[in-house]
């Protein structure tokens, strides 16, 4: 084989059961075992000018990271990841690999590209975080938004000393990736353990804080904040042009999954027949969440 270990057979993700996962919402994808993640990275042919890296939103060093977890050094690998992709435990679960890093590998030709997804989630669930908190430079800055765009600013911004307080007008952080992502794809815990990780970076969180409407950005400038972010995302989703779409019962599947993220149970209404309009990850998502309600 060109990568000298005889094996060149793809380890695939281990998942729960169908006939069992689909009467719960307990996380699907199980991961990889320390000798799973070990036989799949030693697959890696460690190209010279490696295409999962220009496949890669984040661009994280692919072939570094997984040569690291091939020579057994899990914590050199989390630290590759972070200086690109600061949340591998939730990229490492949601993160489109197919059509990103997975599909541009070399492999993929075969149809056998590595399995580049469960190996981050791997290095992420296995080793510690290699970021450290640092001394303060004095600025301060506020982030409106605590989904990803306003974590990750408020990580990076961390790192480089400078004092972070994020806002979010919600009773809990995490914006999209703690009520727009099913539990079965993303579970709670991993993005509050996250979220404990930011904390212990120096980052303040402040709850229920209405920027915009009780308090404007001017307000936070005239509060001793140097700068603002404002990372707010899409807060409304964008409904079809249809006959019909005011009836009672449709409901667009962002809403509904956040309803159900919630537990807002009289936003649900149940029925014994689901129709879902479009094939994307939030329709698959939806159509997932509504089997496992008892459509």
């Amino acid at each position: 084989m060109p990568n000298g270990n005889g094996n060149n057979f793809r380890i695939e993700t281990p998942v729960l059961n169908p006939k069992k996962r689909v009467h719960n919402f307990k996380e699907v994808e199980l991961g990889f075992s320390k000798e799973q993640a070990l036989k799949e990275a030693v697959r890696c042919l460690q190209c010279p000018e490696p295409s999962c890296v220009e496949g890669c939103a984040a661009r994280i060093q692919i072939r570094d990271f997984i040569k690291a977890l091939a020579e057994e050094k899990g914590e050199d690998a989390v630290r590759i990841i972070e200086e690109t992709n600061y949340f591998p435990k939730i990229c490492g679960r949601i993160c489109q690999q197919e059509f990103q890093c997975e599909g541009a590998c070399i492999l993929a030709k075969q149809g056998k590209p590595i399995n580049i997804r469960a190996l981050e989630k791997f290095a992420g669930d296995s080793f510690k975080t290699s970021l450290k908190k640092q001394a303060l430079n004095g600025k301060k800055i506020a982030i409106v938004g605590s989904g990803p765009s306003g974590l990750t600013v408020a990580l990076e911004l961390s790192q480089l000393g400078y004092n972070v307080r994020v806002f979010d007008s919600s009773k809990a952080m995490g914006g999209v990736i703690k009520y727009g992502v099913p539990e079965f794809r993303l579970p709670k815990k991993v993005v509050e353990q996250e979220l404990k990780k930011i904390k212990k970076l120096g980052v303040k969180f402040e709850r229920k804080q209405f920027i915009g409407s009780e308090n404007s950005v001017i307000d936070l400038l005239h509060d001793g904040f140097d700068a603002v972010f404002v990372g707010t995302g899409v807060g409304e989703a964008k409904m079809l042009e249809m006959p019909g779409k005011q009836l009672s019962g449709i409901i667009p599947a962002v809403n509904f999954l956040i309803a159900k993220n919630l537990h807002e149970k009289n936003m649900i209404e149940k029925g014994d027949k689901v129709l879902v309009i479009g094939a994307g990850f939030v329709g698959m998502d939806a159509a997932r969440t509504a089997l496992r309600l008892g459509a």
